[in-house]
């Protein structure tokens, strides 16, 4: 959502706070200027900058939007369009924070989605949320093929990376 929101809404710094796939006990930032993710050199700035405390003055504006749950998913359906044919797929989001706007995002673009810890429970009960290790993917596995779905897709603590299977 982060990554979109550069996209759809006139910002010129974007930060999601976000554990992503390791244990919710490390949270890290995620930062966008302008369109692009921040990494590199402008990210270890970024981080002397938080160690020393060393911190500029200066003005800038801010703005609280009521949600932009609906706009972010009108904005994939309309630059990806509604699926041409019927489709099953589950998707396991490890009861992390992406489940409910994923189920709803697949859903508006026409897949039939067989959900799969897509309720959020940060105590994370069936398995970490993290798609990239192989453990974390046989519950999906087994659902694929227990629903005939064509493929499954698992998310990490916010929504990237994917795994499929």
């Amino acid at each position: 959502m982060l990554y979109r929101s550069t996209v759809d809404l006139p910002v010129d710094v974007a930060v999601a706070i976000t554990p992503s796939h390791n244990p919710p006990e490390y949270n890290g930032f995620k930062i966008c200027k302008g369109k692009m993710p921040l990494g590199g050199e402008e990210l270890q700035e970024i981080r002397k900058t938080f160690e020393e405390g060393n911190f500029r003055e200066g003005s800038g504006s801010y703005r609280i939007m009521d949600s932009y749950e609906e706009r972010y998913v009108q904005s994939i359906v309309d630059s990806v369009g509604r699926l041409s044919r019927d489709i099953r797929v589950v998707l396991d989001c490890g009861n992390a924070v992406p489940g409910p706007l994923a189920v709803k995002v697949l859903e508006r673009l026409g897949v039939d989605v067989i959900p799969l810890y897509c309720d959020w429970d940060n105590s994370f009960p069936n398995h970490p949320p993290d798609p990239t290790r192989q453990e974390n993917m046989k519950d999906l596995g087994r659902a694929v093929l227990e629903h005939g779905a064509e493929f499954g897709i698992g998310m990490d603590g916010d929504g990237d990376p994917l795994g499929c299977g």
